[in-house]
């Protein structure tokens, strides 16, 4: 493991919540699914089981780097509650 790696972890989580608030605003035009259709989901699962791998990889990581895994790893924990909390709002209040 290297600081690339917790850097790639950082950014991945930011991207993450990025593409949350970037969902709930607007459709995807051009694509075969809409904003409230499967698609997105699909894609916000997808970004879930990649935020998994990247913290399961940080976590058997034994250097600290000065505490900043230890804060990526709870950065991108957050961003996946994130993803599930989308998820759910969009189970309890329906398509659009």
């Amino acid at each position: 493991m290297n600081v690339r790696l917790v850097v790639l972890a950082a950014a991945l989580g930011a991207t993450a919540l990025g593409t949350v608030a970037s969902a709930q605003q607007q459709p995807m035009y051009g694509s075969a699914y809409v904003r409230s259709g499967q698609g997105s989901d699909r894609n916000i699962r997808m970004e879930i089981r990649r935020l998994e791998q990247v913290i399961d990889s940080l976590q058997r990581d034994r250097h600290d780097y000065g505490g900043h895994r230890e804060q990526a790893i709870d950065l991108l924990q957050r961003a996946r509650q994130q993803l599930d909390e989308a998820i759910e709002y969009d189970r309890t209040h329906g398509q659009r």
